[in-house]
């Protein structure tokens, strides 16, 4: 018993962390010291009972090339090792009165260095490191779910190429530009925009109807040094904004106390795009279309084809574009029509007036989104643009007794020809190698486009 006390006495505690001290110094250029009180939780991956000293999970740390740091819990005699070090994760370095923090001392394995060590982003290795982490070959855990990937970072942007809408909304956006650093073999990945949403509180099956989401597609493609893509980065489809009873108002819908008015269309998502300088396309992912009432916007698909519309009335459904095309042509004039998603090779049909949702733009019209319908454009109700269709070809949502848009894409979603008709989701594509995807497969709400250098 008095060996045990011993072992747990402040006296032992404080020899022990002296040892360790002196021990670190001698074998190390960079003094490393047990700090009382302190714990790194979350990344343990191995535990050892039975360690009445803390010598114990120092040799057991030594033994595995996974292990960074060791938390010792006095108190239980046990090690736990942890295959992260509290400069890679400090938000998870907690105090704790029964435990001692240790950061591995000898011959520790720079994180992301071998495939046992995968590193969750090239950030986190240069954190691991205390800033010096040097631009090379890391292995990545992020890039492929549960699959350590060999891949480039690039610690001066610490990491990959991230592309995002940086804040731009509605129908306008940016080409954005990527230039490749050496001659090499690429993963990119792209996620198409969310159609929009469409929430009122009376006639038809009143409630909250959500716009499709974006499809996701990766692909890998070979690039020469030098070789420059056009980005596009798609934009979430509008919201309806017309309020109940057409009152011309520069106030919402909430502060006027009225509801959003029931029939009105949502603008459809726009298409992420990479391609060439010379319009030579190598990836897309389709954008979803708006939502209408009572109606969920289709997701952006995998295939190179658009979805039609879905609604109500069958009849007054549209289909979605093929082998690049635009969605279906509309030509109704008796209720109004939604915007039609564009395509790679153009956009659709002239709407028939304004109070239509206008057709998405393609690649000669900047790929910008369409118009909304008059008094679904922001001026009667809601914030302007109002039910616009998302940078990225998607199509305008109508006013009033009318569809709404659908999703840009390699292929365009299709558009009804009148009200509860929700807008289809945009097609895919892809001209690389291990090209995979997923219908809907973007959770947020705006595209993205993320470009890794893939040396696996």
């Amino acid at each position: 018993m008095g060996v045990q006390v011993l072992f747990h006495s402040p006296v032992f505690l404080y020899l022990l962390v002296l040892f360790h001290s002196v021990i670190t110094q001698y074998n190390s250029d960079t003094r490393e010291v047990s700090i009382f009180g302190m714990m790194l939780q979350e990344h343990i991956f191995k535990t050892i009972t039975g360690a009445a000293f803390g010598d114990v999970c120092l040799l057991e740390c030594y033994g595995d090339v996974r292990c960074q740091s060791f938390n010792y819990v006095f108190t239980q005699d046990k090690c736990e090792l942890s295959n992260r070090a509290k400069e890679a994760r400090p938000e998870d370095f907690v105090p704790n009165s029964e435990r001692y923090y240790f950061r591995r001392d000898i011959k520790r394995a720079h994180l992301g260095a071998i495939p046992e060590l995968p590193a969750d982003s090239c950030k986190e290795i240069k954190s691991s490191e205390g800033g010096q982490a040097v631009s090379g070959k890391y292995w990545l855990n992020f890039i492929k779910p549960d699959t350590p990937v060999l891949a480039h970072c690039d610690m001066k942007t610490e990491g990959f190429s991230n592309f995002k809408t940086d804040g731009r909304r509605g129908r306008f956006g940016i080409i954005q530009k990527f230039t490749a650093p050496r001659t090499s073999r690429y993963l990119i990945k792209a996620w198409g925009a969310r159609g929009g949403t469409h929430s009122y509180d009376y006639g038809y099956n009143p409630g909250t109807y959500f716009g499709g989401k974006g499809a996701f597609r990766e692909g890998k493609f070979r690039l020469n040094n030098g070789t420059v893509l056009n980005i596009v980065i798609g934009q979430r489809g509008g919201d309806s904004v017309e309020v109940k009873g057409g009152n011309s108002t520069n106030k919402t819908a909430a502060q006027l106390g009225v509801s959003v008015e029931d029939n009105a269309g949502t603008g459809g998502g726009g298409g992420s795009f990479v391609y060439t300088t010379a319009d030579v396309l190598l990836l897309v992912a389709g954008g979803g279309g708006g939502a209408s009432s009572g109606y969920n916007g289709v997701d952006g698909q995998v295939g190179s084809s658009g979805t039609s519309s879905v609604g109500k009335e069958s009849s007054q459904v549209r289909n979605g574009g093929t082998g690049g095309q635009p969605g279906e042509c509309n030509t109704a004039g008796g209720n109004y029509h939604g915007g039609v998603g564009a395509g790679w090779l153009g956009q659709g049909c002239t709407r028939l007036g304004s109070s239509h949702g206008e057709r998405g733009g393609s690649r000669a019209q900047g790929w910008i989104g369409g118009q909304a319908g008059g008094m679904n454009s922001g001026n009667n109700g809601g914030p302007a643009p109002g039910a616009v269709g998302g940078f990225g070809g998607g199509g305008g949502g109508s006013e009033d007794n009318g569809a709404s848009g659908g999703g840009g894409g390699y292929s365009g979603g299709g558009s009804g020809i009148s009200s509860k008709q929700a807008g289809g989701g945009g097609g895919s594509y892809c001209s690389g190698e291990d090209c995979s995807g997923l219908i809907g497969g973007n959770s947020n709400e705006d595209g993205l486009v993320q470009i890794f250098e893939w040396l696996g």
